[in-house]
């Protein structure tokens, strides 16, 4: 029989003889012979025209051939004479191929044995062959066995259109054991058909749940059905197969296609399927089984369930010629042959498209001798390296003869001593087999940031990466135990010219889960639950921590730590078996956790450890200096950046309110200022109600600028609702003069410091009640900062890519106080940055009932110091993000 199996495998599969495909084929071809003798055969007889035989044919294209092979399969199947057990398969089925390419098998419920020699893994027999290699380990887990018990609906019509769904309520229906049906005398549970013997009930209904603890690692489901005469069966309320019913919308009074007799009426019938719609957790399996006829004498029902699954998958990197066979083996029963022959391509030097900076190791924890970069092959070919050179930052020539796989990694280290101890010793906590390191560098990374070129051989750059330690970059990067690694790396350009620019944008980074980077692998690490929201204004008992678990699992909790200090990761250790419910909240208080946040702002971190070791960075934040009356929490802008920011209200155990804007905002920046002119900032209370720019208790503590310039605000100043406020690189009265501002707008100046043309982070600052030891007079707490830091960090982004105004004589104007957020959010607008035609310093904002009526979201077009009007957005601009205050697990 096994011969016969691998015939019917031959055949049945790929381009096959007997494949849909290749009937279509044979059938058009047979069209074509008689096109012409149909049309003096049908003259003659008068019977049929040249349309009826085509639409003939058609309907058989259609109707026979899609179905035809799967169905006679099934029978070979039913009979013995093609195992149950499916033959592996490949990532491609030969051909020629790119060097290095790998194949991989595909498990499907046993191991994979396979030969490169030509000869069979299958001994006469059924013995293993001794040229045989094993592939891949599988396994198969029974999710339904025959003979469960099922609740089912044999009243008529079903009691509820979605019957067939996991949130349908099935408690009133009747449960029994299978096999379920009536007419035949073996059935476990005998159904009712209803009152008329001759007028049947057309359809009954059965519904089954069950448990999957990992829907990640099942390859492929199997469905073994007892149905007469037809069924559809869905899984969590999704069609996953039908079976002898016609084609289209299934209602209760559609009948099977046709009538099953004979020994097919008890027969299970195999159907090997992909997991589509399966989840972790709890399912829902629902079967209908329809009657062929209203007066047809029988109805059985009976069904299984197994989940395939893939232990392990091996890739073998094929030599070129080599003919591949294999066979799946499942206790002492052989799937049926397959077979594939591959001719490979040449080893091709480094060309632009096939290597990535993948990972950038700048600033260790510790010492600088554990820098790193990684690069990624991201082709399907080898690449020859040698030659090739990492150079600018840092310099490096790739030896001769240095060969880097399809999707393999090379690492380019700072000390390979120190490297192999940290990373390659089997003993230490950040072991990782098998990375390829391909020398060490001459100079080091700099932790103020810099470019990194990747050069061929003949000294074409290929790609280019321009990091930095601020601005929009991941701070735990820079020194507290993170790496750079490329975020979405399956998202590159199709494009690899614009690849430079893309790895030179922040947003494409992301600080590494794993402490000490991840080299030589992609960490796909999704944290059980997530930092959510915080509140410091109670003290050393009451400030609190949520956390949230964004799964549909319970999150256990056992092993992590939480922290509000770098330098003291293991503050808190949460207690065994500590678990947040699916989608569910945990609030957590100091009095627990042991410490009180600061209303000055502070980090909060997760994480993992052994010993003193932290391993991993389940998530931290970076919460800004806030109101002891505010909570910061955790808020998903609509193009998946996270803030941690001041929000609007508390929400303790509940799903997070939106972000506070306000009540000052910076509405223009004038960076690069046309020559003769100054640099300035204009500042706008967005309130409805005069705001008081210094501390009534303590007068001389007043509002101030911060970061990039500098500057005081005097006492005593009261800024009305919508009325903008300037400062200035001069002194007031030139600024008048050279802008043409009038004495009605408030005018301050000179600054310390100056607005850098590249970026610099710029914030407003006021002073607020602080929990800790009293600060020095002025100090502050950040209203709104271009950068999304706090006041005091090291910050310089890079500006000229991140807003769209001109490279000369540029000014961003904040065109509204809203957060960034899908329309049905947007409630106070969004920011646009650009060029507008003059500058307009002074000008006066639109009122609050009047930023509602979308004013907010056009250009302004004036001359500086007069009334601003409506006007369309320039042709070439960007939308920017209104900067954050506070700072997620992205940073």
């Amino acid at each position: 029989m096994t011969l016969l199996a691998d015939r019917i495998q031959k055949h049945f599969f790929l381009d096959g003889a007997l494949t849909p495909a290749r009937n279509r084929a044979r059938l058009d071809e047979r069209m074509l012979e008689i096109t012409n003798s149909l049309v003096a055969e049908c003259a003659r007889w008068n019977v049929r025209t040249p349309d009826n035989w085509e639409s003939a044919a058609q309907s058989i294209r259609t109707g026979l051939f899609p179905g035809r092979t799967t169905n006679l399969l099934n029978r070979l199947r039913s009979r013995g004479l093609y195992p149950g057990l499916r033959p592996p398969e490949f990532n491609q089925w030969g051909g020629t191929v790119t060097n290095g390419f790998q194949l991989l098998f595909s498990g499907t419920g046993g191991s994979v044995y396979y030969t490169l020699d030509g000869s069979d893994p299958r001994l006469p027999g059924g013995g293993i062959a001794p040229t045989a290699q094993i592939a891949t380990a599988g396994g198969e887990q029974a999710l339904i066995l025959p003979g469960t018990t099922w609740r089912y609906w044999d009243q008529g019509a079903p009691p509820s259109p979605d019957w067939a769904s996991p949130a349908f309520d099935d408690r009133a229906w009747p449960a029994g054991r299978a096999e379920l049906g009536y007419g035949d005398g073996d059935e476990v549970t005998v159904l009712s058909f209803g009152p008329n013997p001759n007028n049947k009930h057309p359809a009954a209904y059965f519904r089954q749940a069950f448990v999957l603890p990992n829907a990640a690692v099942v390859t492929e489901l199997v469905v073994e059905l007892v149905r007469d005469d037809g069924a559809v069966v869905y899984l969590n309320g999704k069609e996953l197969l039908r079976d002898n019913l016609p084609a289209g919308a299934i209602t209760h009074s559609t009948l099977a296609s046709t009538a099953v007799g004979g020994a097919e009426e008890s027969q299970f019938f195999n159907f090997v399927l992909p997991p589509t719609h399966l989840l972790t957790g709890t399912n829902l399996l629902a079967v209908e089984v329809h009657q062929a006829s209203a007066n047809s004498t029988d109805l059985s029902f009976n069904l299984a369930l197994h989940a395939r699954t893939q232990a392990a998958a091996a890739g073998l990197t094929v030599p070129d010629g080599t003919l591949v066979r294999a066979r799946s083996r499942s206790g002492t029963t052989w799937s049926a042959l397959v077979e594939a022959r591959f001719d490979l391509a040449e080893v091709r030097p480094l060309a632009a498209g096939d290597l990535v900076i993948s990972e950038i190791h700048y600033n260790p924890y510790g010492s600088d001798d554990g820098e790193f970069v990684e690069l990624w092959n991201v082709s399907t070919n080898w690449l020859d390296l040698g030659g090739a050179r990492l150079a600018e930052g840092v310099e490096f020539l790739f030896p001769t003869g240095f060969r880097l796989g399809p999707g393999a990694f090379a690492l380019v280290v700072e000390n390979e001593a120190a490297f192999t101890e940290r990373y390659q010793a089997p003993g230490s906590p950040y072991y990782h087999p098998g990375l390829t390191v391909a020398g060490a560098w001459s100079g080091r990374l700099d932790d103020s940031g810099e470019r990194l070129a990747l050069l061929t051989r003949n000294l074409e750059e290929v790609l280019a990466v321009t990091y930095r330690p601020d601005g929009a970059w991941p701070r735990r990067a820079d020194g507290r135990g993170s790496s750079l690694e490329l975020r979405a790396p399956g998202n590159l350009p199709a494009d690899p010219a614009r690849w430079s620019d893309y790895l030179s944008q922040p947003r494409h980074w992301r600080p590494s889960s794993l402490f000490h980077g991840s080299p030589g692998r992609h960490d796909d690490y999704r944290p059980p639950v997530v930092l959510n929201e915080s509140w410091a204004g109670g003290d050393a008992r009451t400030d609190w921590i949520e956390l949230y678990n964004p799964s549909l699992e319970a999150a256990d909790l056992t092993g992590l730590y939480l922290s509000d200090q770098y330098d003291r990761p293991f503050r808190y250790a949460f207690a065994e078996d500590t678990r947040v419910p699916p989608a569910g909240y945990l609030v957590l208080r100091a009095e627990e956790f042991g410490f009180g946040l600061s209303t000055a702002g502070s980090d909060l971190l997760l994480v993992t450890g052994s010993g003193t070791n932290v391993l991993r960075f389940v998530d931290t934040a970076d919460f800004p200096a806030v109101d002891r009356s505010e909570t910061c929490g955790r808020y998903v802008r609509s193009d998946g950046t996270v803030d941690f920011t001041e929000l609007r209200a508390p929400t303790p155990g509940a799903a997070n309110s939106l972000p506070r804007v306000g009540p000052v905002v910076l509405s223009e920046i004038m960076y690069r200022p046309e020559s003769g002119r100054a640099e300035y900032v204009e500042l706008v209370n967005m309130s409805a109600q005069p705001l008081q720019w210094s501390d009534p208790a303590q007068p001389t503590n007043t509002w101030t600028l911060a970061g990039a310039v500098r500057f005081a605000f005097p006492p005593g100043i009261q800024l009305s609702p919508c009325t903008p406020v300037i400062v200035c690189s001069t002194n007031p009265a030139a600024f008048r003069t050279q802008y043409g501002v009038g004495d009605d707008v408030m005018v301050f100046g000179p600054w310390t410091g100056a607005l850098n043309n590249a970026g610099k982070r710029c914030a407003s600052c006021a002073q607020g009640p602080w929990k800790r030891a009293a600060p020095p007079a002025g100090t502050a707490q950040t209203v709104w900062s271009m950068n999304r830091k706090r006041p005091g960090r090291r910050s310089r982004p890079q500006a000229e890519s991140a807003w769209s105004g001109s490279r000369s004589k540029a000014t961003a104007t904040r065109r509204s106080t809203g957060w960034p957020r899908p329309p049905a959010e947007r409630r106070d607008g969004f920011c646009r940055i650009g060029r507008p035609a003059s500058r307009s310093p002074g000008a006066a904002r639109p009122s609050p009932a009047r930023r509602s009526s979308g004013l907010s979201r056009r250009w302004i077009r004036t001359r500086p110091g007069s009334q601003r009007s409506r006007g369309p957005m320039p042709s070439r601009r960007a939308a920017a993000s209104i900067p954050r205050r506070g700072v997620s697990s992205g940073r």
